[in-house]
Order: C-alpha cells, then sequence, then structure tokens
C-alpha cells in the first residue's frame, strides 16, 4: 500500500524508511538546501574513508545545481553515480531539498529509479505543508 497519512512530524522519516525498505537501500536521507538534514533512515555505518568524501562532493554539486535553478525555475535531473563501493541517487525535491539514496550491488538501480519516483510526491507533500521535524545541521 502506497498511500500514507501525512500529518505527524515524523512524516518524512516514515517516508524515508519506507523508501528504504522498497528499494532495498543501505541509507536514506532528505537534505534542505543548506545542506541540514530533515530526515533519514537506514545504516548508520555507511559512510566511511573515500565513500563519505565522495558523497558529500557529490551532495554538495546536487544542492548548489538544485539552488541555482531554483532562481531559474529550471528543473535539476536526478543523478546516480557511484561512491566508493556504492551507488547513489541524488534526485531533487523541488527546489526545496534533495533526497538522497545509497544502496549497493544488491539493489537494482531501476528499481530505486521507480521507488524515488513514487516516493518524491508524498516529500513534496509533507515538505511543502512544512510538517516535518526540525532541521539537524
Amino acid at each position: 500500500d502506497d498511500t500514507m497519512q501525512i500529518g505527524s512530524s515524523s512524516s518524512l522519516d516514515v517516508l524515508c524508511e519506507r523508501l528504504l525498505r522498497s528499494a532495498a537501500a543501505r541509507k536514506v536521507l532528505i537534505c534542505t538546501l543548506d545542506g541540514c538534514v530533515v530526515a533519514h533512515a537506514g545504516d548508520r555505518n555507511v559512510f566511511a574513508g573515500v565513500t563519505s568524501t565522495e558523497f558529500t562532493e557529490l551532495a554538495a554539486e546536487m544542492l548548489i545545481e538544485t539552488q541555482q535553478a531554483s532562481h531559474l525555475a529550471v528543473p535539476v535531473e536526478d543523478r546516480f553515480a557511484r561512491v566508493g563501493r556504492m551507488h547513489v541517487c541524488a534526485a531533487p525535491l523541488g527546489h526545496q531539498a534533495l533526497l538522497l539514496v545509497l544502496y549497493d550491488e544488491r539493489s537494482d538501480a531501476n528499481l530505486v529509479r521507480i521507488r524515488v519516483r513514487r516516493a518524491r510526491p508524498q516529500m513534496l507533500r509533507v515538505l511543502s505543508s512544512g510538517e516535518h521535524s526540525p532541521s539537524v545541521c
């Protein structure tokens, strides 16, 4: 069942957890354009060494692109990349935030793409409503 009741302050964490399970991912994060994490789910020990550095660089690049595109009202495309031994899908949530999904070779990139596409409208609704927890920077 892909329908979700929106309204609790933990709605974004619930959506992250659902996306994590349905995409067989290792970590899901939602970051505001200033880099603050507003929701997450998954492994805490995913980031190590090169993966951490490469992931941070990719996230920063996507956040900057999303910020710049918001001034022009131009959509930013989802990006799929490899960081260390992991794969990452970086998907803008409108011009408000960035959805980051980390997964390994056990996950299918097409499945991740489909699950992100399905989760995005629900996440955008929660972000737009302001019914999410305060940012953690």
